[in-house]
């Protein structure tokens, strides 16, 4: 008997065939399906893009480089996500359908067109799905955004920061414009513009002066008040716009200044004073008792709560020599070279009794004056110093009651600082 032959198993095992129809069009075989024609047919019979826009009008504005969207504008480069988001929210009908991709078509730089092809689905029967790609045009039109226009017509700040200091000089100004510059707090204004007694900084938004108000604050003893100004009011819809004004004024008490401390402010400060000396000016204002080497600081806020003026400034400054210098032995509540305990000074300082004589008395009287100095560690016979002169000035006590009411009086002169020469003066930064 013949062996039987062996049949492969994919023969074997037939699974029911999908059945084949003829399209009702053109007669092609296609698989059987609700709409009875071939893909052809089916495209050239229904189009799922009717209602989709082929052109759109884009607004640009050419200041500031930015594309209008719904709700504002917005900075997008060339053919990116961004813009062809912003894009797609302009063609009508596409909520219609179901997006499958999106993609840019070449275009000349400067053809002010954009071109962006679309790929498109939608069902148009019961389980047939069409898919159709259309490419949609983009005119770029060139229109002022808000901000540009405000600039253009000469209203484009929005808020303003006054920086404002009563002083006869501008060194703490030019101090703060030197920070300013530093720290790049002047970033966000749209102009800045001089005064004789301050600085004023525009920005177009509300919160960038709020930012430089705070920075200023924070470098210098000051305070801030705010104002609001209306420009225009809707009364149909209740929009207003208005104006923000920030006045930032520094106090008026400077470096090197020499200060009669009222009353109160000194017993604030422990019972410091009440003639002192401003040796630093930062966020708070640094006091030193040059005859007691105690120290003491005083905020911006609690000065404008009792304020008060220097007695002496930079410009009353006068050329001593120094003669002899004599350091003082450890005194109550200091240690050996100037390091007090609770209210010491640092190393930099120490207490010292010097003889100095007025520069221009040399070869013309005998004149000398002995003082007690916190320069101590730094002067030695035959050195220049820069001192206040308080016996050749005339002071009205009663304008200073703190001073009249003082047991000790007045010293006749208050040294400051040693005076060099102007090749030993170096800056900390370089100016800008």
């Amino acid at each position: 008997p013949t062996s039987p032959v062996p049949v492969p198993a994919a023969a074997m095992d037939v699974g029911p065939m999908e059945p084949e129809i003829l399209c009702c069009e053109c007669g092609t075989p296609v698989a059987a399906n609700p709409t009875s024609m071939c893909a052809s047919c089916l495209r050239s019979k229904v189009d799922i893009t009717e209602g989709i826009s082929r052109q759109v009008a884009q607004n640009h504005c050419r200041g500031c480089n930015r594309y209008e969207r719904q709700g504002g504008w917005v900075a997008c480069e060339p053919e990116s996500k961004e813009l062809l988001a912003v894009l797609l929210k302009r063609v009508r009908g596409l909520d219609k359908v179901r997006l499958v991709d999106a993609s840019f078509v070449w275009t000349e730089a400067h053809s002010k067109r954009l071109k962006v092809k679309v790929t498109v689905q939608k069902e148009v029967a019961r389980g047939a799905v069409l898919q159709q790609a259309l490419v949609v045009e983009f005119v770029v039109a060139n229109r002022q955004c808000d901000k540009c226009a405000r600039v253009e017509a000469q209203d484009y700040w929005v808020s303003a920061v006054q920086l404002r200091q009563k002083v006869p000089h501008k060194r703490t100004v030019l101090w703060l414009e030197q920070l300013i510059l530093r720290h790049g707090a002047h970033a966000d204004c749209v102009s800045i513009s001089e005064l004789r007694d301050g600085l004023d900084f525009y920005h177009a938004e509300r919160n960038h002066s709020e930012k430089l108000a705070t920075f200023l604050q924070t470098v210098a003893p000051a305070r801030c008040k705010t104002a609001r100004q209306m420009i225009t009011h809707d009364t149909h819809t209740g929009v207003h716009r208005s104006r923000h004004t920030f006045s930032v004024e520094v106090v008026p008490v400077c470096r090197d200044d020499l200060v009669a401390l009222p009353g109160a402010t000194a017993a604030r400060l422990g019972g410091l004073g009440p003639l002192v000396l401003c040796y630093k000016v930062a966020s708070h204002l640094h006091f030193l008792d040059v005859g007691t080497l105690a120290r003491g600081e005083l905020s911006g806020s609690a000065f404008f709560q009792r304020p008060f003026a220097s007695l002496c400034t930079r410009e009353h400054l006068r050329d001593f020599v120094v003669l002899d210098v004599e350091p003082l032995s450890r005194a109550p509540g200091h240690a050996p070279g100037g390091a007090g305990g609770a209210g010491g000074a640092g190393t930099k300082w120490a207490l010292a009794e010097v003889t100095v004589a007025r520069e221009s008395d040399l070869g013309k009287n005998d004149t000398r004056f002995t003082v007690r100095s916190h320069l101590g560690a730094v002067l030695k016979a035959g050195d220049r110093v820069r001192g206040y002169d308080l016996g050749a000035r005339t002071l009205d006590l009663d304008e200073w009651p703190s001073l009249a009411a003082h047991k000790g009086g007045l010293p006749e002169v208050v040294l400051v600082r040693k005076a060099f020469s102007h090749a030993h003066r170096r800056r900390l930064w370089r100016l800008k």
